[in-house]
């Protein structure tokens, strides 16, 4: 049997490490856990950071750096607090430090957040090599609509301000996020789990709203293609309510194109969505 791992504190902090150990019930040849930690080191964030993405995203290094998505009770607190590895995990030493221009403000309170190179905000179409913090705000406490905030990176080692992305009016309760070039063209979708759709949810089937994947096709300008959705479920005429809440993205089958693995909340499965897309 083995400990679970903490993975933030509802003080208002993040922790990196946290001792675990497994139990064993029969003997075992070592005589310490196979895994361990050292003592956490904890850094104090804005209020209720809801996740983290981990990247080599600042100082041109090998050592990753931290994004914070602060869900916040308080709207002005609403934000993504970012760190850069200082390289020195010694005792004596902080091992990240907040940026200077963190934290990020937002006007909506932030859920997921993913890291991809989303090209620049700008008229040039080309991806620029660095990594952009992608954020998912399905609503807020006053029914605002859902919105994907993208903070460029800048020459400078720091972040733009929030450039916000509407989502399409049809896509609601939007929860999970992934990040990827489906189509092999360059460009960075933005795949959302939306656990309700009101309107157009799949190419072949408009009249389906019980949730889907809404698939934003950027532009690598700011700007994204209005989507198109994709059931979860094998058989769209079926009025169920599979709602997928979290998706993931990755080659299921090896051919080159990245699938979707999306998880039905309501229907207790997973689906897999495979990539048909043609060549670009």
């Amino acid at each position: 049997m083995c400990s679970g791992f903490l993975h933030r504190f509802s003080t208002g902090a993040i922790t990196l490490g946290v001792m675990g150990a497994c139990l064993f019930t029969t003997p075992r040849a070592f005589a310490q856990p196979a895994v361990d930690f050292k003592t956490p080191v904890v850094f104090n964030t804005l209020d209720d950071p809801q996740e983290v993405a981990i990247g080599n995203f600042l100082g041109g290094d090998d050592y990753p750096d931290v994004a914070v998505a602060n869900k916040a009770t308080h709207t002005e607190d609403w934000s993504i607090t970012v760190y850069q590895n200082t390289q020195d995990w010694s005792p004596v030493s902080d091992g990240l430090t907040e940026i200077d221009d963190s934290p990020f403000l937002l006007n909506q309170a932030p859920t997921r957040i993913e890291l991809a190179d989303m090209g620049e905000a700008s008229d040039d179409p080309a991806p620029d090599g660095k990594l952009d913090i992608v954020v998912l705000m399905p609503y807020d406490v006053y029914g605002s609509d859902p919105q994907v905030a993208i903070l460029y990176q800048t020459a400078g080692g720091s972040f733009s301000s929030p450039h916000y992305v509407a989502l399409d009016g049809d896509t609601t309760d939007a929860m999970g996020l992934a990040l990827n070039d489906l189509d092999r063209d360059g460009r960075v979708v933005i795949a959302l789990a939306a656990m309700h759709t009101s309107g157009l949810c799949y190419t072949q089937s408009p009249d389906f709203g019980h949730g889907g994947i809404a698939v934003y096709v950027g532009n690598n300008d700011a700007t994204f293609d209005e989507p198109p959705y994709y059931f979860c479920t094998r058989d769209p005429t079926n009025n169920s309510s599979p709602k997928p809440c979290f998706v993931a993205i990755d080659d299921m089958d090896q051919d080159g194109l990245k699938d979707v693995v999306c998880s039905n909340t309501d229907d207790d499965q997973i689906a897999v969505l495979i990539n048909e897309s043609p060549a670009p």
